[in-house]
């Protein structure tokens, strides 16, 4: 808008020939746009000013640190996983297992939800996975 408004005051100024001659064959060159309507005229000649609102803090930063010190909990994918028995063929321990709402039999080196068991014994099955290990004691029903 301040464009705008100087190229009106120029051409007043021109019109009214207070420029030499050089001056006003450069401003002539210059690129003039007018006006479409009357409002738009008013606007470039007496800007009103909008009140400025603000809906963020200026002075918090726009990208928050991250929190030091803040360890997530890792989430217990066998936390359905019930133990209802354990029974001894043999050599061999089987457990007798819930996953949610489905019952099985499992042995060693079987996979549950990307656990392998290592170990069952008449307490316990040992669930493995990486370096992550999940004890599962016989529970009661």
């Amino acid at each position: 808008m301040k464009d705008a408004l100087s190229i009106t005051i120029l051409v007043a100024v021109l019109s009214a020939g207070y420029l030499s001659a050089d001056v006003m064959a450069q401003v002539q060159k210059l690129p003039i746009e007018y006006v479409q309507s009357l409002d738009q005229a008013r606007d470039i000649l007496k800007p009103q000013g909008k009140p400025l609102i603000i809906t963020k803090d200026p002075f918090k930063p726009i990208i928050m640190p991250a929190k030091k010190g803040i360890i997530a909990k890792p989430v217990d994918i066998l936390s359905d996983v019930k133990v209802l028995g354990i029974v001894k063929l043999d050599d061999d321990y089987r457990a007798f297992i819930r996953v949610g709402t489905k019952e099985r039999v499992v042995s060693l080196q079987d996979t549950v939800r990307k656990f392998t068991i290592i170990d069952i014994n008449m307490e316990q099955v040992v669930f493995k996975s990486g370096n992550r290990t999940v004890i599962k004691k016989r529970g009661k029903l």
